[in-house]
């Protein structure tokens, strides 16, 4: 949180960053990949999906990446 926070705050100031850069930045999730080039996260997803909905036929696409927030998590479904 202490490198989220100061990445933003040098963002913000126009101040370069020393090293890797979490603040206004995105990463993939570091599980493996299965056959159809899917994370165990994106799988995830697709399969709580079909759960909760009651129907293993609703097919649907997902993309999950790390985005590192200060106080909150975050979804988006489509």
């Amino acid at each position: 949180m202490d490198k989220l926070l100061f990445d933003t705050k040098n963002q913000l100031k126009n101040k370069k960053s020393q090293d890797n850069l979490y603040g206004f930045n995105l990463f993939l999730h570091e599980s493996a990949l299965n056959e159809l080039k899917y994370s165990e996260e994106e799988m995830k997803l697709v399969l709580e999906t079909q759960k909760i909905l009651g129907d293993r036929n609703i097919k649907i696409t997902t993309t999950c990446v790390r985005v590192p927030v200060l106080r909150a998590h975050s979804i988006a479904l489509n």
